[in-house]
């Protein structure tokens, strides 16, 4: 979110630049904010923060950031009438992808290989436990989409939408996803 120890604060806008793409958001906002509302525990510990989405209107976006101070800021590019969500950023998480490619060379073989088996292990455990409290499917579980925080060393799940919530699949779950893996045993 908004870091601490910074003399800017810093999120992630992720704006759509195609009606596609503003549909895909509305899915992704709907996710975090059920997360947010109905799993605060689970989202608060797993999931990266929401500061808000919406629709662009003349090229301005309003959120309220983790301070409760609310925000407007201007974007660059043609985004009216399409979907944007707010995310927190923080310079602590890296994405799995990034950190396992930064360890390739640094570690041997057998270090490396246990390493990455542990991190799939816990963003499996992870996926798991949402599956079962609330019937989540990611739809596009990759190391790309999983961020590891540095400082707690934990996982945090982003990305969100290609996901489902709640047992109702999502059009876009549905087309993109693999149905068969939304109910894991």
């Amino acid at each position: 979110g908004y870091c601490d120890g910074y003399s800017q604060k810093h999120v992630v806008v992720k704006a759509a630049l195609t009606e596609d793409a503003s549909e895909d958001i509305d899915n992704e906002e709907t996710v975090y904010l059920e997360f947010k509302t109905s799993y605060r525990q689970f989202y608060d510990q797993n999931v990266l923060k929401l500061y808000g989405g919406g629709i662009v209107e003349n090229d301005s976006i309003r959120f309220t950031n983790g301070e409760g101070d609310s925000i407007h800021m201007n974007l660059f590019g043609q985004h009216d009438g399409l979907s944007y969500v707010v995310l927190e950023f923080n310079p602590s998480y890296v994405n799995i992808s990034d950190l396992l490619k930064s360890k390739k060379n640094r570690l041997s073989s057998e270090d490396y290989n246990g390493m990455a088996f542990d991190l799939m292990q816990v963003i499996l455990e992870v996926h798991r436990e949402a599956n079962k409290l609330c019937e989540f499917g990611h739809g596009d579980l990759k190391s790309d989409n999983v961020l590891f925080d540095t400082d707690k060393l934990v996982v945090k799940i982003f990305d969100l939408e290609y996901s489902s919530i709640s047992g109702a699949l999502s059009d876009i779950f549905q087309t993109y996803g693999t149905v068969s893996y939304t109910h894991l045993t």
